[in-house]
């Protein structure tokens, strides 16, 4: 392997490695992007056990975020509708 020299700073060289190959670094990040897709698909398809020990029934981790996200909104919309009131209750 060549190894190129490249000023720092001053008068001190230090060894610089090669740059990698573009489409070695691009089929790495999809590689990994593949892998974390696959197990995060998994972990959300997975029971959620706190709440299967609360109700008795069994939800997933993604229902559980999809009620998250319902109930978070609702509460924007209230936020919106009560500024948009103009008056005092």
């Amino acid at each position: 392997m060549q190894q190129s020299l490249k000023v720092v700073t001053g008068f001190t060289l230090v060894p610089v490695r090669e740059r990698r190959n573009v489409t070695d670094t691009v089929a790495s990040v999809k590689q990994s992007v593949a892998s974390l897709s696959v197990r995060l698909r998994a972990w959300l398809r997975r029971p959620s056990r706190l709440w299967v020990r609360i109700t008795g029934e069994a939800f997933t981790r993604l229902q559980v975020l999809a009620c998250y996200a319902g109930v978070l909104l609702f509460l924007v919309i209230l936020g919106l509708v009560g500024s948009m009131e103009g008056g005092a209750l």
